[in-house]
């Protein structure tokens, strides 16, 4: 007997094969949606909930109580809190947002002289730790302050080392790279036809830019100073080394006095008052995506010419000018300041005599090495760990078909949203009653993953959207895996990508210090807090030794991206 079996079709077959990667790439979708759930959103619910919770994470004896609501809210200082982070907040967000946008504005779109090298040289700021910059600033303004004391002209301009004008100067040093790395790709994507036109009616470039530039760019523009509002009220190191001798108070250093300085830790009052920190950061998320949604920013559509530079004229070498003032002021400064500070007899003198003493007593002292091991550990495995979490997000959000990718995607900006000061307080409350990871150092590791992994997913969104489908498709029909294709064919396209996240990731965890500075224990010190905590106890110089390796750890990062760089780019 003979029985006939029909071969089937290359339709159903090829048809086979579309369904199993729709159903892979929603298993992708899913498995991300819920590692975001338990990451990303899981320490935000529990920093809210600690808010009315009494008792410290970990004991036995938490309840549901608004005591620390009540602690709040009847201490006078809660509401000098409130003043200063609305007006430095406020006021950083203006000179951060208006520097930022000029300088992305200045590279994009002139002819000013070097543009090219300050493409990339305006974003050293970023590598280096903001402890860093407030430590440069009172090291250095301090001096210059002396040396300035016999000229009342020269002395009355130079602001105060701790004052609210220094938080705000310091602050504002910090936040412009950030503005200025979200407005140049805006700037870059903008079509010219309207400024073109604007010159050939004779508009100055500067009042093009103003009418018609910067207003196109808004969407951009609102986005970039909420960030740096957001990041500005969170921060921790400057507000208490510059503006806590003066007697400023911001939400950051009200929850760390509360934790670290009182006879009794409140873990529901500082909770609370992050919490009305994060209410503050709502109410700008929402205001900007009412003002963005309500309006059109819609430029010529279409392809046309080239976009054409704006042609300063004898203005641009000014231009050239205030570039080169900005990447002195934010990073050559500071980190000249730090480096030499370290050697001096006594930080700030400069009296030219230098010793190696200061590096000698780090050298032998226990903790030093402890804070450089965990450091290196904890930014190696988040940036690995970010990395891997990022572009399998980004995979699912980009590639997918699924409305659950717009939950994902809307779920990994939640960390940036909120202040991270309260992820770190949601952190504790969140893992203090899971065994082995309460009091260790892998708490920093989640608490580190937890608010930087939405940056490496934007990361990898953007390089998959740069990918052209039909690379994965051409390999699905010839009949690979999903998993084959991604190796084969996606993978080697994505290492430029991989590398440049991998180092952002390191170097983020590297300089944090506001989160860290909630969450280190005894023998889990990293370099961050070290270095903050000796300049609190008027270690000068002990600090300037760990900024100084934290600066080393970072160049060396730096060397070895570019290094690496150069060899992926022959593949």
């Amino acid at each position: 007997m003979t029985v006939t079996v029909e071969r089937p079709s290359d339709e159903s077959v090829q048809a086979a094969r579309w369904q199993r990667r729709d159903k892979a790439t929603k298993a992708v979708v899913l498995t991300a949606l819920v590692l975001g759930i338990g990451i990303l959103l899981y320490p935000v619910v529990m920093a809210l909930a600690g808010s009315v919770l009494a008792g410290a994470p970990g004991s036995d004896d938490v309840a549901f109580s608004l005591q620390g609501w009540r602690a709040a809210y009847a201490d006078e200082r809660t509401y000098q809190a409130w003043s200063d982070s609305l007006q430095i907040g406020g006021a950083t967000m203006a000179i951060a947002a208006s520097l930022g946008t000029l300088l992305a504005w200045l590279v994009s779109r002139t002819n000013t002289p070097g543009r090219e090298l300050f493409r990339t040289a305006l974003m050293l700021p970023l590598f280096i730790p903001t402890v860093l910059i407030g430590l440069a600033w009172t090291i250095g303004v301090g001096s210059v302050k002396r040396l300035t004391e016999n000229v009342p002209v020269l002395s009355s301009v130079i602001p105060e080392s701790y004052s609210f004008t220094g938080v705000i100067v310091t602050l504002s040093i910090v936040v412009v790279p950030l503005v200025y790395l979200l407005m140049l790709p805006a700037f870059d994507a903008m079509d010219s036809t309207l400024e073109d036109a604007a010159a050939a009616n004779g508009i100055p470039p500067w009042r093009t830019a103003l009418k018609i530039t910067v207003p196109l760019a808004a969407p951009a523009f609102i986005s970039a100073a909420i960030l740096a509002g957001v990041r500005v009220l969170e921060t921790l190191d400057i507000p208490l080394m510059i503006g806590r001798p003066a007697g400023v108070e911001v939400f950051a250093t009200r929850m760390y006095q509360t934790l670290f300085n009182a006879p009794v830790p409140n873990y529901g009052k500082a909770t609370a008052l992050g919490v009305s920190l994060a209410a503050v950061a709502a109410v700008l998320v929402l205001l900007g995506g009412v003002y963005v949604n309500r309006r059109s920013f819609v430029t010529v559509a279409g392809k046309g010419a080239a976009s054409r530079l704006v042609n300063l004229g004898r203005w641009r070498f000014l231009a050239a000018g205030v570039c080169w003032l900005y990447l002195t002021i934010g990073s050559i400064v500071p980190v000249a300041i730090v480096v030499y500070g370290s050697f001096e007899g006594y930080v700030g003198i400069w009296d030219g005599s230098l010793t190696l003493e200061h590096w000698q007593t780090a050298f032998e002292d226990e903790v030093f090495w402890r804070s450089i091991g965990n450091t290196l550990l904890l930014a190696f495995l988040g940036a690995v760990i970010m990395t891997l979490l990022g572009a399998s997000a980004a995979y699912g959000i980009v590639r997918s078909q699924s409305r659950m990718r717009f939950v994902l995607e809307g779920l990994t900006w939640v960390p940036w949203a909120i202040p991270g000061v309260l992820l770190a307080l949601g952190t504790l409350w969140g893992y203090s009653f899971v065994g082995g990871l309460y009091g260790t150092r892998w708490l920093l590791l989640v608490a580190y993953v937890t608010i930087y992994t939405p940056l490496a997913v934007r990361q990898f969104s953007s390089a998959f959207l740069q990918l052209d489908p039909a690379l994965e498709y051409a390999g699905w029909v010839s009949g690979s895996s999903k998993l084959v294709t991604f190796w084969r064919l996606i993978r080697p396209l994505l290492l430029q990508t991989t590398l440049a996240s991998l180092l952002l990731s390191f170097v983020l965890c590297v300089r944090e210090v506001s989160l860290s500075a909630f969450l280190v224990s005894p023998g889990n010190e990293v370099l961050g807090v070290r270095t903050l905590e000796s300049w609190t106890r008027g270690g000068a110089s002990e600090a300037a030794v760990y900024g100084v390796c934290m600066l080393l750890i970072s160049g060396v990062a730096l060397a070895v991206y570019g290094l690496l760089s150069r060899r992926t780019r022959r593949f």
